[in-house]
């Protein structure tokens, strides 16, 4: 309820009247029924009701939202939130990503044995969420390249090797290099 003042003889006298204000669902559905009794819970005064009947619906602006019941809201908010979860997924993984290695992953050698066991847990983690081939694409990894370092892992061979080792004849092979290592740790 707000308060209004009215006055009379130029605020000499003052009254105060208060008045009441009513949803605009409530005057439209009046005026649309031609029934000034349709709310009598409410106590609408016969004139108030009678004035909305005669100046008919009015048009009112809003938004869409506002119109719609709350299950349709609810279902609106958790698809939101879960579209903003995978926002936030997919810029968490990129930007671990771009720390990690630069711009691209996509035609660089990553060396480092750490750096794709950090990544590979990476993606493990995005997954739940993105699925897998949202989560490569996102920091532009191949899924071969992927499935590589994820059979390596298992076995602890995730060091890099030589994408062409027989280049310079005369250089060691990997596991020619491995094998030279356990003799001379057995020593």
């Amino acid at each position: 309820m707000v308060g209004r003042k009215n006055s009379l003889n130029h605020g000499h006298n003052l009254m105060q009247r208060r008045y009441r204000r009513y949803d605009h669902r409530i005057k439209n559905m009046t005026a649309e029924s031609g029934d000034p009794y349709l709310f009598p819970d409410l106590a609408i005064p016969l004139s108030t009701a009678r004035e909305w009947i005669k100046r008919g619906p009015q048009d009112v602006v809003t938004l869409w939202e506002i119109g719609q019941n709350e299950k349709n809201l609810l279902g609106e908010i958790q698809s939101l939130k879960k579209e903003l979860n995978t926002l936030k997924v997919e810029q968490d993984l990129s930007t671990k990503t771009f720390r990690l290695f630069g711009f691209q992953i996509q035609y660089q050698r990553l060396p480092s044995e750490e750096s794709k066991i950090s990544l590979l847990q990476m993606v493990h983690d995005a997954v739940r969420t993105i699925g897998l081939e949202r989560a490569l694409e996102t920091i532009g990894l191949s899924r071969a390249r992927w499935s590589l370092w994820l059979r390596r892992s298992k076995n602890c061979q995730l060091a890099d090797e030589s994408s062409c080792p027989k280049t310079l004849p005369q250089r060691l092979t990997s596991p020619e290099v491995r094998t030279i290592n356990s003799h001379l740790a057995r020593m």
